[in-house]
């Protein structure tokens, strides 16, 4: 038993380091000209998010 929770830590500390390496600033901080991504970033103006793109 005490080498399953041993086993249960390491796994639960490891998805927790690689989920931290993946590090994007939050919607609203950057701004993606028109034909950009905006998954994570707002469309500069006028253009507007549609399906993943700025238009």
């Amino acid at each position: 038993m005490k080498l399953f929770s041993l086993v249960l830590t390491v796994l639960v500390v490891m998805m927790a380091s690689v989920a931290n390496s993946f590090n994007v600033p939050p919607t609203g901080l950057c701004y993606v000209p028109p034909g950009g991504d905006c998954y994570r970033c707002d469309c500069k103006k006028p253009a507007t998010c549609y399906k993943g793109t700025c238009r």
